[in-house]
Formats: C-alpha cells, sequence, structure tokens
C-alpha cells in the first residue's frame, strides 16, 4: 500500500471543504481526482504531499512514496509553452 486515507476531514472557518473522506491507493493502482471546481481536488493533493493542514483524520503513506504536483498557472510567462527550450 501506497497510501492510506482514513476519515481526513478539511475546512475553512466553518465551512467543511469535504469530511470523511476514506480510501488508499496500492502500487498498481491509476487514480485520478475529478470535480466541479471549489471541490477541494488541489487541497486533497497539497495535504497529501505535507504542504497543507488538514482538521481531522489519518494519513498513512509510504516511505518511499514521492508525490509530484505541476500547479495549472504554474508558468507565468504567457508567451512561453511547453515546447519552448
Amino acid at each position: 500500500m501506497l497510501v492510506n486515507v482514513s476519515k481526513l476531514k478539511k475546512s475553512f472557518g466553518e465551512f467543511d471543504l469535504f469530511s470523511e473522506v476514506s480510501f488508499s491507493i496500492d502500487d498498481k493502482d491509476k487514480i485520478g481526482f475529478i470535480g466541479i471546481n471549489g471541490a477541494g481536488k488541489s487541497t486533497l493533493l497539497k495535504i497529501l504531499m505535507g504542504d497543507m493542514r488538514y482538521d481531522g483524520g489519518e494519513i498513512f503513506k509510504n516511505k518511499m512514496l514521492k508525490i509530484g504536483y505541476l500547479e495549472q498557472y504554474a508558468c507565468s510567462e504567457s508567451e512561453r509553452t511547453v515546447l519552448m527550450k
């Protein structure tokens, strides 16, 4: 098992973004997060990476696991593309 999440909760003030979120990810799993804007997809990834705190629940990660994340707006130079060297 790479990741096991149990009863994860994240709130912003009085607004619960998500609560009671539980899932596990095994070595050969292929996953994707799908949802409307503001559903908590990026927040969940940031929590899994350790870049954001959560309000409740437990996260267990394999010690060898590395999670990468490229933000949607990581490049601020609008004239450059991924193909430019």
